[in-house]
């Protein structure tokens, strides 16, 4: 690595402590950290679900917070992540979310118009690097047909580098979240009108193959192993330059 690709790194790691020192979501009295996924019954295109779910149907209810940031009002993160609080997880239908799993890529990422009943895709629905989708799922009925349409509220790729191998489904964009369409419809707490906003939710681990009753590992940004070693990253640049100086 070269020095100006050193120091450019070092401003980097320095950037993402100076943001991690920041005002954040885990001070309140109410935070409820995101939790992990617990999977269902896997059901097929051939052979969809409940509401037309195709994946994994989850079958316990699970918490997913947004974080504060630029552009967003702090009072509508704490709407969404406090939903239900304190009697349950802010997703608590957990029966219409399913989780989809492709390895190959190429999985839709659906948005959900469902006020003039029209299901509309991502524009990085179907690319490659889609290998895996967590979608609620509903059944609508236009004109006496009843069709299904689903809304991905995360969707990412496929790593293995994880410490111990584990498969990791990792959100990308980074953190993203994807928001329902029209302010209030989908429900109160989700005026975001559809567009991606930070979440702390970095992505999911496993052990072993996918199956029904298998639990996924929640990875939050940041977490604390992740702090330290962006301060192991910093004294060890520190270090290096150091070096390079007295050379």
């Amino acid at each position: 690595m070269g020095r100006v690709s050193i120091v450019a790194a070092a401003s980097l790691i320095l950037a993402v402590a100076a943001t991690a020192g920041a005002g954040s979501i885990q001070d309140r009295a109410e935070y409820r950290a995101s939790t992990g996924l617990t999977l269902g019954t896997l059901y097929t295109a051939g052979s969809p679900g409940p509401w037309g779910g195709i994946g994994y149907q989850l079958n316990a209810d699970f918490q997913l917070n947004l974080v504060y940031q630029s552009g967003v009002a702090d009072g509508d993160v704490d709407a969404l992540n406090d939903y239900n609080y304190p009697t349950a997880l802010n997703y608590s239908d957990d029966e219409r979310y399913f989780l989809q799993v492709d390895s190959g890529g190429g999985l839709p990422i659906g948005t959900w118009d469902f006020i003039n009943g029209v299901q509309h895709y991502a524009l990085d629905s179907g690319q490659p690097w889609v290998q895996w989708t967590l979608s609620y799922w509903d059944d609508v009925t236009v004109a006496g047909v009843t069709e299904y349409q689903f809304h991905t509220i995360l969707a990412g790729d496929i790593l293995a580098d994880i410490p111990g191998g584990d498969p990791y489904l990792r959100v990308l964009p980074s953190a993203g979240y994807r928001t329902f369409l029209w302010d209030g419809f989908a429900n109160p707490v989700e005026v975001f009108e559809g567009a991606t906003i930070k979440c702390e939710v970095a992505g999911y681990s496993y052990l072993g193959d996918l199956s029904e009753g298998k639990v996924l590992k929640v990875h939050l940004v940041p977490e604390p192993l992740t702090m330290l070693g962006v301060f192991a990253g910093v004294a060890g640049l520190a270090g290096y330059l150091r070096k390079r100086r007295s050379a």
